[in-house]
């Protein structure tokens, strides 16, 4: 049974509360001061977290957040059945994954790491037929074999050099 400070959907409602519990203690008036601004805080960023938490309710797999110039898309993860991943991509490919065993641990690691604003479009799709996502993923598989051994750093440039001219 998961406490009530394990759970990741009360994540930021444990912090309201112990502002909050704080502030009832508190005596000093800028001590309480600092106390009523970290609860705010805390509790606005429950509001949006708690959107998302909603829209994942009512989406369910494939909800897609925005963090500035980069996305994730919540997801069952492939390479481990029964666990979820959050997978990262901006508009040159795909930048890396993060796996939870719940969609709740997903979503609340993606907020923390700054994807807060629901993308209501299918950004994904929209991105990875362009020439700039295309060059990204030549050089993400670049890299790849560079680091496998399969290239060596002169031959990945070469390479590069061809493939990128006719991307």
């Amino acid at each position: 049974m998961m406490s009530k400070y394990d759970d990741p959907v009360l994540y930021y409602q444990d912090q309201i509360d112990l502002w909050e519990s704080e502030l009832q203690q508190e005596t000093d008036d800028a001590k309480r001061a600092v106390c009523i601004q970290l609860r705010n805080e805390a509790s606005a960023m429950n509001a949006r977290y708690q959107r998302i938490l909603y829209k994942f309710l009512e989406q369910g797999f494939g909800l897609t957040l925005r963090s500035r110039n980069a996305y994730c898309v919540v997801l069952e993860d492939p390479s481990e059945p029964g666990r979820c991943r959050y997978q990262m991509f901006n508009s040159s490919g795909f930048i890396g994954h993060l796996t939870r065993d719940t969609h709740e641990e997903v979503l609340l690691e993606a907020f923390r790491d700054g994807f807060r604003d629901i993308e209501p479009s299918d950004v994904l799709g929209q991105l990875c037929g362009t020439a700039e996502w295309e060059r990204g993923t030549l050089i993400n598989d670049l890299v790849r074999r560079v680091n496998q051994g399969e290239l060596s750093h002169k031959d990945a440039g070469e390479l590069y050099e061809r493939e990128a001219l006719s991307v």
